[in-house]
């Protein structure tokens, strides 16, 4: 879990952290800042995700249970169904990063060429949106 919020929260050099970087900087450069509003709206939200986030460790594994003692006796450790994902999740939050290291760093930085049809020019009913 500590694994899965570090990297939500955008810790270099996990997962979050290049995509979360990637999607900020295509929100601020694109069609020459006219996704400015938006940017300051991701940055915000992804405060609020590392936040949010910490505080849900901090809640679960470091505060005193908020529990009565007859639901505290029926709490146990996840079967493998649920544990074994996880921890394919967790290796992917690390590994998968690196499919988006920016061209600067050395990297072919795929996660924007994925992105790259998201953040074009928007047309709605055949008209472009931003020219």
């Amino acid at each position: 879990m500590l694994i899965g919020t570090i990297a939500i929260a955008g810790f270099p050099p996990l997962a979050g952290f290049f995509s979360k970087d990637e999607i900020l900087w295509q929100a601020w450069s694109s069609n020459n800042g006219a996704m400015r509003a938006l940017w300051y709206v991701a940055y915000a939200t992804a405060i609020m995700t590392a936040f949010y986030m910490f505080r849900l460790v901090w809640l679960t594994f470091f505060s005193q249970p908020r529990m009565d003692h007859e639901t505290a006796h029926h709490v146990h450790e996840s079967p493998k169904t649920m544990t074994v994902p996880l921890i394919v999740l967790a290796v992917c939050s690390i590994c998968a990063g690196w499919l988006g290291v920016p061209h600067a760093l050395g990297g072919s930085n795929r996660f924007e060429e994925f992105l790259a049809p998201v953040f074009d020019n928007p047309v709605i009913a055949g008209v472009p949106l931003l020219d």
